[in-house]
């Protein structure tokens, strides 16, 4: 209880010292994210068209603002169009999970320009399905596997470098800002080249390295606290 109670303690104080010097805001982001690098078409059927590579994506992020240095965490995932070849369905999405750090160049009770840097993990993911209820049979692609869909699965090391800009809606006070806010990020983001390829939780042997690249944009709905 004792230790609770310190833990508590010790948060309200750290908040108050950030708020007092800074804030912290937390957003829904929309947009859309084109990933190269990922061989798609080693995982596919003979004669299956290309997957497409652009993404609509989601996600959110928060961060904390110290004076001028930021600290935050962004999650996002998305989906691409399905591709059509017969009977089979096939398709991409991915999933980030970054720890980010920045600097805001421009900080004032209106606008927040900065730049962020991020480390995390990156999750690619193909997708075969059979679209009739008849058996899907890809033992020429992977022996022993019959099933209605196979996910073929990718985890990353990835690093990225984004670009934001936030703009405060509602009016500021004399003594701090907050309320509604609108924002845009644009991201690149790279993957450390990996085999670690699964399919349907199994390891998959002689899968080729896949380092994902991916670019997007993202709009940004939420709202923040700041101290002018």
């Amino acid at each position: 209880m004792k230790r609770f109670l310190f833990a508590t303690i010790g948060l309200f104080f750290m908040h108050t010292a950030l708020f007092s010097q800074g804030g912290g805001a937390g957003f829904f982001h929309l947009g859309g994210a084109r990933i190269a690098g990922i061989p798609s078409s080693s995982f596919l059927p003979a004669g299956a068209p290309d997957l497409s590579e652009n993404h609509l994506s989601v996600g959110g992020s928060g961060y904390f603002l110290f004076r001028k240095w930021m600290v935050g965490l962004e999650g996002n995932g998305g989906m691409a169009a399905e591709s059509r070849m017969d009977t089979l369905g096939m398709g991409r999405s991915f999933g980030t999970f970054q720890l980010q750090g920045g600097y805001a160049l421009v900080n004032n009770p209106r606008l927040k320009v900065f730049p962020l840097l991020g480390l995390g993990v990156m999750q690619n993911n193909l997708r075969v399905r059979h679209i009739p209820t008849t058996p899907l049979d890809l033992s020429g692609l992977t022996a022993n596997y019959a099933l209605q869909e196979i996910q073929f699965q990718q985890t990353n090391y990835v690093a990225s470098l984004t670009l934001g800009l936030d703009y405060v809606l509602n009016r500021s006070k004399e003594s701090s800002s907050g309320g509604w806010m609108l924002g845009l990020r644009l991201q690149y983001l790279a993957g450390w080249p990996d085999k670690n390829w699964t399919v349907s939780g199994n390891t998959l042997s002689s899968a080729p390295s896949a380092s994902p690249q991916m670019l997007s944009l993202s709009i940004l709905v939420g709202g923040g606290a700041f101290r002018n």
